[in-house]
Parts: C-alpha cells; sequence; structure tokens
C-alpha cells in the first residue's frame, strides 16, 4: 500500500515536472519570438529613416 502511494506520488511529480518543462520551453519561444518580431520592426524602421534620409537629400 505505502510503496503504490509513494509510487502515485513519484509520478505526479514526474508529470508535473514534465509540465513545467513544457510551459518553460513555450514561454522561451514566446519570447524569442518577441526579440525576432521586435528586430524586424526595427530593421524596418531603419529602412523607412534611410529612406526619408536619402529623399530629403534628393529635395
Amino acid at each position: 500500500m505505502n510503496f503504490r502511494v509513494q509510487r502515485s506520488k513519484f509520478r505526479v511529480q514526474r508529470s508535473e515536472l514534465r509540465v513545467q518543462r513544457s510551459e518553460f520551453r513555450v514561454q522561451r519561444w514566446k519570447f524569442r519570438v518577441q526579440r525576432w518580431k521586435f528586430r524586424v520592426r526595427r530593421s524596418k524602421f531603419r529602412v523607412l529613416k534611410v529612406k526619408t534620409g536619402v529623399l530629403s537629400l534628393n529635395g
């Protein structure tokens, strides 16, 4: 009985660990996506600035 209880507890702990790990992976992935979006937006902004700078130079 006691052994069975311990085993079930162990199983629960293991499943919780797995859930935590998967959540961590998801969060890391979200963070990476956010950073990537931010970088893309910044590069777009830079291109826009360069274009407007060129336009003002020509004008």
